[in-house]
C-alpha cells in the first residue's frame, strides 16, 4: 500500500506539471499579434513599409508596380525588426521574382521570415 500511495502522489505531480505546461502554452501562443494580415501584393509592399508584422494569408507575388512608390534612390527604409510568416498552420510562398533595391534595412536590425517558402530572391 505503500509504494501505492507514493505512486498516486507521483502521477498527481505529473498531472499538475503537464497543467502548468499546457496554460503555459497556450498564454503564450494566445498573445495578441502585433500585425497585419494581407492577401494581395499591393497589401503586402504596403504592410512591409509599415509598422505592423506581416502575416500571409495565402501565396504571394510582388512585381515592381506593388513598389512603385520605391526605388534605388528612394528605398522603403525599414528602421525596425520585422517579422513575415504565414498565417498559423499554413505555409504559403513569398516570390520576389527577382525585385531589387526596393528597401534598405538600417543597422541592428532584421527582416525574420518564418514558416513560408521564399522563391526568386536575390
Amino acid at each position: 500500500m505503500h509504494s501505492k500511495g507514493r505512486g498516486t502522489g507521483c502521477q498527481a505531480t505529473r498531472i499538475r506539471r503537464l497543467w502548468l505546461l499546457a496554460l503555459s502554452y497556450l498564454a503564450l501562443t494566445a498573445a495578441p499579434c502585433a500585425c497585419v494580415a494581407v492577401s494581395t501584393p499591393a497589401e503586402f509592399a504596403q504592410a512591409f513599409a509599415g509598422d505592423q508584422d506581416v502575416v500571409l494569408n495565402n501565396d504571394i507575388t510582388v512585381n515592381a508596380d506593388n513598389w512603385a512608390a520605391f526605388s534605388a534612390d528612394q528605398p522603403c527604409i525599414l528602421d525596425r525588426n520585422l517579422t513575415v510568416s504565414s498565417a498559423p498552420g499554413a505555409f504559403y510562398r513569398l516570390d520576389y521574382l527577382f525585385l531589387q533595391s526596393k528597401c534598405r534595412i538600417t543597422p541592428g536590425h532584421t527582416v525574420t521570415f518564418e514558416n513560408l517558402e521564399l522563391a526568386n530572391t536575390r
